[in-house]
């Protein structure tokens, strides 16, 4: 997650995060959904994106972050969810996003 700068477009934005946040740079992205966060209380938007053809970069984490960036088969993350191992509600919209593309 982070937060889009000032005269910087979403797609710059996705692009941007995703190398800071996990050391990879992504061919293609493609948006998924956008939606607020929480209407009435907040303003804030949410922008889920699916990063296409990775490529590993040297990036590393900032010094006060702690990310460890974890590959897994759908089936399991979705087990994670059922098991309420997995309970942030971005990741579970993102991924039932990709379930329905």
């Amino acid at each position: 997650a982070g937060t889009i700068e000032q005269n910087e477009s979403i797609e710059a934005c996705v692009f941007r995060e995703l190398e800071e946040e996990t050391g990879y740079m992504a061919k293609k992205i493609r948006k998924l959904v956008s939606c607020y966060t929480s209407p009435g209380y907040s303003s804030e938007i949410l922008h889920i994106y699916l990063a296409e053809d990775l490529i590993k970069t040297a990036s590393k984490n900032e010094e006060d972050e702690v990310l460890e960036v974890v590959k897994m088969k759908m089936d399991d993350a979705l087990e994670l969810v059922k098991s309420n191992l997995i309970i942030d509600a971005k990741t579970i919209l993102a991924l039932q996003c990709y379930m329905n593309l």
